[in-house]
């Protein structure tokens, strides 16, 4: 029963057809078969040793050692979801259909090493981290020294790793400007841009 409902996104109702059972006995079943897998993923689903750098990380002349210390990468991800009539729109997304977004874990090799699911699809990322974060917690941080990869919807704090961003200076976007301006040629007929010299001798300047 489990397995149609996962993997074919079958109703209750669909396999009670199927199965010749009451929707109760399906749900009921279901909801056995999900509090199992949920205990076996504290045994499956944990954190790696970080004591050494990874093997992908310590062959790749692109990743080392700027990358040594990191972890993993975290991210949400939104998976289809069937939330209770009154949550729907909570759970609708920009393609106009349920899902719930569900923080996800993975370590150099592909593999998770957490996962923290039903916060609805409207959420932000940072809210469902505090969330994971909150106590009582069994989100596996990083050891001392080391950080997971993450994007920019996270906050730049010790054990996460957001990308740099780029300054936005109001002088440095001017003098861009300006020297765009002063490699342009010049109009034909127009004034001849006259190269500039400081007005002060060199014994001034050692003065």
């Amino acid at each position: 029963m489990t397995l149609m409902l996962v993997s074919h996104k079958h109703m209750h109702r669909v396999l009670g057809s199927i199965f010749d059972r009451s929707i109760e006995t399906i749900n009921r079943n279901i909801k056995k078969v999900l509090r199992g897998l949920c205990l076996f993923a504290a045994e499956i689903i944990r954190l790696g040793d970080q004591t050494t750098v990874n093997p992908r990380i310590a062959n790749s002349t692109i990743f080392y050692p700027w990358f040594k210390d990191a972890a993993g990468a975290m991210d949400g991800t939104h998976i289809s979801a069937c939330p209770p009539t009154g949550e729907q729109m909570a759970y609708t997304n920009r393609h106009r259909f349920q899902s719930q977004n569900v923080l996800a874990v993975c370590d150099h090799d592909m593999r998770f090493i957490y996962v923290y699911a039903g916060w609805e699809e409207s959420t932000h990322d940072a809210q469902v981290l505090e969330s994971a974060l909150a106590y009582p917690s069994d989100f596996s941080l990083p050891q001392p020294g080391n950080y997971y990869l993450v994007d920019a919807a996270y906050r730049n704090v010790l054990g996460f790793m957001p990308p740099m961003h780029q300054p936005e200076d109001d002088h440095f976007q001017r003098f861009e400007a300006e020297d765009v301006h002063l490699n342009e040629e010049p109009e034909v007929g127009g004034p001849v841009p006259q190269p500039f010299a400081l007005n002060v001798s060199l014994a001034e300047l050692a003065e």
